[in-house]
Formats: structure tokens, sequence, C-alpha cells
């Protein structure tokens, strides 16, 4: 008990700071303190059973409606000052956001192993619209719209909104919550306008959100994210509405703990599935990853068949643990060693497991 009882001190000698530097008339350490007591209240919540959790979530709601006046203020005195300084960046203690810039990723289709089916949906979403523009055009066929790669972690969901930046010629922007959470009131939605600005800056540009559940969670009582949620959205809707340059894509582990409104149809039309590897891709992985390398393997079909239920990721690291066997032996004197054998690829998946 005593964790979750440091939390509620904390939260309470914080909460407490906050509405002294509010009663004072400085908004800027108010704010300050409590978004911090936000993030304590947070971790003190988790410690608590569910018939403790009402009182909590009363604190909460009024800790969000204290922010709210905050924001309130910052508004009145932009609109009476006026002016591109804003009291509002100078809370978050930061001036205009830039993301570092894109590259056009080197990764291609024909690095993703196997994933033909979806390989053929994803040309037809987003590829073949830019080769042949005219065509589209005559057919009135829409375009545009959002893709949600979902599925197990580790079978290229990053490899594929690569490869879609590489088949466009697109300026690739990853961005993960990392990239755009602040503590700072408003700051988070800033930095999404912030990078669809930058990003229409491009001649072409794809915009991968990788762990999306992270930024847009089902919307609930925090304030926060819901603000976060509803700038993502107006964002998205901005390039749908005007002829865009932009692709949206993103992935995700957790489909289910998204906000509903973000899958409707007009903001990510097409939802990918992306499966294990079946036999066949398995096999054809193993082969990929020891191109090259010293080894008396042939065939791959009996090692695709022991990692039934591995990941692509899983298969790579059978691989580099095949060859990390045969240099240890090498390094050692091991007489006969001089290659990756069907024993060494036996040995290795012996000890990965499959997620």
């Amino acid at each position: 008990m005593i964790p979750r009882n440091a939390k509620k001190a904390k939260y309470e000698r914080l909460y407490a700071n906050g509405l002294m530097y509010l009663a004072k008339g400085e908004p800027l350490l108010a704010q300050k303190y409590l978004n911090e007591a936000v993030i304590q209240l947070k971790d003190y919540i988790m410690y608590l059973f569910d018939d403790e959790r009402a009182e909590a979530k009363e604190w909460f709601l009024e800790l969000c409606g204290h922010i709210k006046e905050i924001g309130k203020y910052y508004t009145t005195v932009k609109a009476q000052n006026q002016t591109e300084e804003e009291p509002l960046e100078a809370a978050s203690g930061t001036e205009s956001f830039a993301f570092a810039k894109g590259e056009i990723p080197c990764v291609s289709f024909d690095d993703v192993v196997g994933l033909e089916d979806v390989k053929e949906q994803i040309y037809d979403m987003v590829i073949y619209p830019r080769r042949y523009r005219e065509l589209y055009d005559r057919f009135r066929k829409k375009m545009g719209g959002g893709i949600l790669l979902y599925g197990p972690p580790g079978n290229g969901k990053t490899m594929i909104a690569k490869a879609i930046a590489h088949e466009t010629e697109s300026t690739f922007y990853p961005i993960k919550f990392s990239d755009l959470g602040s503590k700072w009131f408003g700051e988070t939605e800033g930095r999404i306008k912030s990078l669809f600005e930058q990003a229409r800056r491009e001649e072409s540009a794809v915009i991968f959100f990788d762990e999306i559940d992270a930024i847009a969670t089902a919307r609930s009582d925090s304030c926060a994210m819901d603000r976060v949620v509803a700038e993502l959205l107006t964002q998205i809707d901005g390039i749908n509405r005007s002829e865009g340059n932009i692709t949206v894509l993103a992935a995700t582990n957790r489909p289910e703990k998204l906000d509903p409104a973000i899958l409707r149809p007009g903001r990510f039309d097409e939802k990918i599935h992306i499966p294990l590897p079946d036999a066949k891709a398995r096999a054809a992985m193993f082969e990929k990853r020891l191109c090259g390398v010293p080894s008396t393997v042939a065939d791959f079909t009996e090692f695709a068949a022991l990692c039934d239920g591995f990941s692509g990721a899983e298969i790579a690291h059978v691989c580099e643990k095949a060859k990390q066997r045969v240099i240890r032996s090498i390094i050692s004197g091991a007489p006969n060693e001089t290659c990756i054998t069907p024993l060494d690829i036996r040995e290795a998946i012996a000890h990965v497991r499959a997620s």
C-alpha cells in the first residue's frame, strides 16, 4: 500500500500548488503543477480497486476543469493581443515544432516476403491511383483515405509502410507517440498540426503512425486525449477534402483499443490484417536471411514446419542465433565448423519461443 499512498501524497501536493498559483493569477506555474498532478493521479488510480476509483475519478474531472479554465484564459489573451506570440506557446516552453526531414526509404515490396494479397490491396488503394491518375479520374474513382495495418507484432507492418513510400516516391514520416506527446497543455495537438503542415509542403509524403492505439485510443473522461483524437481526425479529414499529396498509414497490434470515429469510411478506409507468415513464406524468409551466408542448407521446408506460429521477426532472430552459434564455434577452434548446418538452425529454433 506504500507506493499508492506516496503517489496520492505527491498528487495532493502538486494539486495544492497548482491551485495556489491559479489563485495568485499565475497561470503558467499553475498549468505546470496541474499537468504533473494529472500524471500522478493516473498512476495512483492504477493501484486502486474498482470500488475505490469513484472518488479518484471525481478528482480527475475536477483537475480537467481547472486545466480547461487555463486554456480559456489563453484563448482570451490571444484574442485581445492579436499577436503571433501566444501565451500557450510560452507555457509549452517551445516555439514552432518541426519534425526531422524525412527521406524516401530504400525498402521495396521485393523485400517484403509473402503477403501477396496484402500487396494487391495496397496497389489498388495507394500505388495505382498515383501511377494512373487520369484513368481513375475518367471513372470518377474515389482516391484517398488511410490504411490501417493490424495484426501480431513482428510481421512487417513497418516494412510495408516503408515500401509504400518507396513505390510512390514519397517522403516518409514515421511517427510514434513519443514524437507527439507532451506534458504541456495543448502541445500534442499542436505537434499533430505541425506534422501535417510539414507533410503538405512535400511533393508527396507518407505519414506512418506506429502503434496508433497510443495516440487515438477510445475517448472517455480524459479531456487531454479527447483533444488529441479530435485534432488527428480534423487533419485526416482535411487531407481527404483536398487533392492531397499525403498518404496516411497506421499500424497497431490492438485495433479494439482505437476510437471508433477514426475507423469510419473516409478516414481509414482499408483495414488490412497482417497475419503470421505461412509455411511457404517462412521458408522464403529463411532463404532470404541466409542468402550469401556460408551454409550447407539447401532446403528450408523442414525449418519452416518447425517454426509454425513464429513471426517474421522471430524467424530473423533464429537466423541470427544460428550464425552466432557457428561464429562462436569457429572462434573456439572447433574442427570442421566453417558454415551453417541444419543442426545449427535446429538448435537455434529450440532456443526461440513464439510470442
